[in-house]
């Protein structure tokens, strides 16, 4: 059994985490979502956005969206009819001090590792796209700003890398 802040360290690398008080047959899990940055090409056509929401969404920076630090409970329910479900989870007091929890299936730390390099490599490569459309950039010497390109098409020569990287890495672990 394990305490609340093993909980988190666990959630943190990819692992799940359940109560026993829950559910004694283990058909709830809490988990975090591993963190994601949709691309605007892709957003229009996401159905888990109100469409309502989306043409603002592409006014907004690059038009992406981010997913980040969401914590989710999936209820498993073996009816052969319901399918699993997932909503937000917010601990309760009694949770946070329960001592009852179980951790499970520990992801890869490589995967996790990978997959937080690459959304910070993203919003690295986002943050100097911005730039390079600035003033403050025009004002630079042709040097510099060759440069900067350059590190531009390297950090997202890497980001594909890393990204393909993951995809290779999350096949493996669903086989």
């Amino acid at each position: 059994m394990a305490k609340f802040n093993q909980v988190i360290e666990c959630l943190k690398n990819g692992g799940t985490a359940q109560r026993m008080a829950w559910d004694a047959e283990g058909d709830k899990e809490i988990m975090m979502q591993i963190p994601q940055r949709i691309d605007k090409d892709i957003v229009p056509r996401m159905t888990s956005v109100q469409n309502i929401v989306k043409p603002k969404i592409s006014t907004v920076g690059s038009g992406e969206i981010e997913y980040h630090d969401q914590v989710i409970i999936i209820t498993f329910t073996d009816d052969e009819q319901t399918p699993a479900r997932a909503t937000y989870y917010v601990p309760t007091w009694e949770d946070i001090f329960a001592d009852d929890w179980r951790l499970t299936e520990p992801a890869d730390a490589y995967f996790i590792r990978m997959t937080g390099e690459s959304m910070e490599l993203s919003e690295r490569i986002f943050k100097l796209n911005k730039f390079l459309h600035t003033d403050t950039f025009a004002q630079l010497t042709t040097q510099k700003q060759q440069l900067l390109k350059k590190q531009q098409e390297a950090m997202n020569t890497y980001l594909e890398i890393l990204q393909e990287c993951i995809k290779l890495e999350d096949k493996s672990q669903s086989e």
